[in-house]
């Protein structure tokens, strides 16, 4: 089902709620709402709809989960965003029913014959409901929005080395590159591939393999400093971003990682499991995107593995 379609059977159910309000006539606030809207779905026997947000279970991990994640997280903003516009709008018109109360003159309403009395406490008894109501939903929606924030901070971090993932290097360095635009950073990317680590799986188990990945996360994270980036960004690629820091400086720190899993002894089983990387490394040009950045490192990366493994080398 496509994103259209999604949004066409969300719009079909919406428009049922609010025909079921009109004609209960329930005001249709949040509260309400939501109970009848929730109703609405729970009566949808729609397998798309199932097998769609069934992708989006941490379980699944098809070629296309970071896009379907990604149109999710835009839904439950969207939904997010139209939760609070209308609790919003909700509030600005009671705040002006109030108002309105306010102004009444009490020696207007005494001279009346009308009750006016009777009906302003009547009014007030309602807008005393629907400010309560008003004031849960407000709950609810900080309520959403904290889920949300970690939602999404947890999609951004790899379960096996808790670095972060990929999706969170391409928010990153958006950030980064649109801070630069105008000009040449000091930024450098350390892309890593780890050397043979098919034969580890093959030989060891993929036990093994997963203690290599994990062993190599903590030395990036001992080797770069507070604040630079690290991402798992394939089975057995890296990404090291260090930002506000020279190129020489950052070619430094890539030998000094690549040295320094060289001559580790990582144990598994009673043996020891001789691990090497290869790196490529890219400097920041004052044109660079996203691609061209990452496509040099890419590029450093293939001569390493080219010219024998167990290299840095650097893309200029």
């Amino acid at each position: 089902m496509e994103k259209e379609e999604v949004f066409e059977f969300i719009l079909k159910i919406r428009e049922s709620v609010l025909k079921k309000l009109d004609a209960t006539k329930t005001p249709s606030y949040p509260k309400y709402y939501e109970k009848i809207f929730r109703e609405m779905l729970t009566d949808v026997d729609n397998p798309e709809i199932t097998k769609l947000f069934q992708r989006y279970s941490q379980s699944s991990f098809g070629e296309n989960a970071d896009e379907e994640l990604e149109k999710y997280i835009k839904l439950s903003k969207d939904s997010l965003k139209a939760f609070s516009s209308s609790n919003r709008s909700i509030s600005k018109t009671v705040m002006a029913q109030s108002d309105y109360l306010d102004s009444i003159r009490l020696d207007e309403v005494n001279k009346a014959h009308v009750d006016y009395q009777k009906i302003m406490q009547s009014m007030l008894s309602f807008q005393g409901q629907l400010l309560e109501e008003l004031r849960r939903s407000d709950e609810e929606i900080r309520r959403l929005e904290t889920e949300l924030e970690q939602a999404l901070s947890e999609s951004k971090i790899d379960p096996l080395t808790k670095l972060l993932n990929k999706r969170a290097f391409t928010s990153d360095m958006e950030q980064i590159l649109y801070a630069g635009s105008d000009r040449k950073l000091d930024m450098s990317i350390l892309f890593i591939d780890v050397d043979d680590l098919a034969l580890i799986n093959e030989e060891f188990g993929h036990l093994a393999g997963d203690k290599v990945l994990i062993f190599l996360a903590n030395t990036f994270k001992n080797s770069v400093r507070d604040g630079d980036k690290i991402y798992r960004c394939g089975e057995e690629e890296f990404i090291i971003v260090l930002n506000r820091l020279a190129p020489e400086k950052s070619l430094e720190i890539a030998n000094r990682i690549r040295s320094k899993i060289e001559i580790s002894k990582l144990i598994y089983s009673e043996q020891i499991l001789k691990v090497t990387v290869s790196m490529g490394v890219a400097h920041h040009r004052d044109d660079d995107n996203i691609s061209t950045i990452l496509a040099r490192a890419v590029e450093g990366l293939k001569l390493a593995k080219q010219s024998g493994k167990n290299l840095v080398k650097e893309i200029v």
